[in-house]
């Protein structure tokens, strides 16, 4: 529920950023509603579409805690 306290997000096909209006839980996701997107067409045009927040907006993990973009290519 986080991501919509990160602002913008941003597209992977390098489209105009989404802002998120609302988001709620599903069963094993998300549902959002985005500001400017105001019919289910435009809606379905998103699905799959794999959206990023830019690493600066995220807060700095705990001691403990590792995101997983910073464990690829580490060995055991």
């Amino acid at each position: 529920m986080a991501v919509k306290d990160y602002g913008l997000l941003e597209r992977e096909d390098g489209g105009a950023s989404l802002e998120i209006e609302t988001v709620r839980p599903a069963k094993t996701h998300l549902v959002a509603r985005f500001r400017g997107v105001s019919d289910r067409d435009a809606a379905e045009r998103l699905t799959n579409l794999k959206l990023f927040v830019p690493r600066e907006r995220l807060p700095p993990p705990s001691a403990d805690e590792f995101y997983h973009t910073d464990l690829i290519g580490c060995r055991r």
